[in-house]
């Protein structure tokens, strides 16, 4: 089981370099779809915690997830 972990762990860590490769080498707009994880108010563990399930499943497909972070953020103050 630890050896299914450890794959698992690796093939992870290779898919996101990847990722960040891609996003060296293409132009900003190619990857829409994908959230940029050096976005500094980034946290998916609170987004997890915090939001309902059904908002969550919407903003799969909102490329505008930062602004939603951002009223949710203002919410609580």
């Amino acid at each position: 089981m630890l050896i299914h972990w450890l794959v698992g762990m690796a093939y992870v860590y290779c898919f996101a370099q990847f990722i960040l490769l891609l996003r060296e080498v293409l132009r900003p707009g190619v990857l829409w779809f994908l959230r940029n994880l050096n976005y500094l108010h980034f946290s998916p563990i609170q987004i997890l915690v915090i939001l309902d399930v059904f908002i969550l499943l919407a903003e799969l497909t909102d490329q505008k997830h930062d602004d939603t972070t951002h009223q949710h953020d203002e919410k609580q103050e």
